[in-house]
């Protein structure tokens, strides 16, 4: 086995690396076009690093300050929010009451939350609906799981109002179910 590598290492060495030198070595005189870009991009380099040598305490300086007022810009332009405002139309609430209590018990404490909901949001004007399932909730893969002290409240939101230009009049037409 050893014998066959270093014969066919031999006939690399003496056949194909000449041949490849050959083709690679090869003089030409003639200017291509990608020579000419190269020769472009390092004089571009070669001037800028000219300019940073010769300020070179004064440089940093200038590249920090960049740095910081491109940052600024950027997020002003871009307008990023790190916690967004809420946008769904719905929310979803589920647990249970605790262990041991039955489905009229986990009822009625039910019935205390949706009323303590309906006191702190106004139904038609901020809420739409609210519905309750009791004795079941759905798990992170909106798997059922049934237990008599589990629930589940679904509260429907109204659609909330348009309030730039694009929500307004672009996103509808971009937006609707064909």
């Amino acid at each position: 086995m050893i014998t066959i590598l270093l014969l066919s290492s031999l006939v690399e060495a003496f056949f194909f690396l000449p041949l490849h030198a050959k083709h690679i070595l090869q003089v030409n005189h003639s200017e291509k076009k990608s020579e000419t870009i190269w020769e472009w991009n390092k004089s571009l380099y070669k001037t800028i690093l000219d300019f940073v040598l010769k300020w070179k305490y004064l440089f940093p300086i200038i590249l920090t300050v960049f740095i910081i007022i491109a940052t600024i810009f950027f997020a002003k332009i871009l307008k990023f929010e790190f916690m967004p405002e809420f946008d769904t139309t719905q929310v979803y609430i589920n647990g249970s009451v605790g262990v041991g209590h039955d489905i009229k018990e986990t009822e009625q404490k039910i019935y205390q939350l949706e009323k303590k909901i309906l006191e702190n949001f106004e139904l038609g004007n901020e809420i739409d609906s609210i519905s309750s399932v009791i004795g079941m909730k759905l798990d992170g893969k909106q798997l059922p799981q049934n237990e008599e002290f589990y629930f589940q409240i679904f509260v429907n939101l109204q659609e909330r109002a348009a309030s730039n230009v694009f929500d307004k009049y672009i996103n509808p037409y971009l937006s609707r179910k064909i």
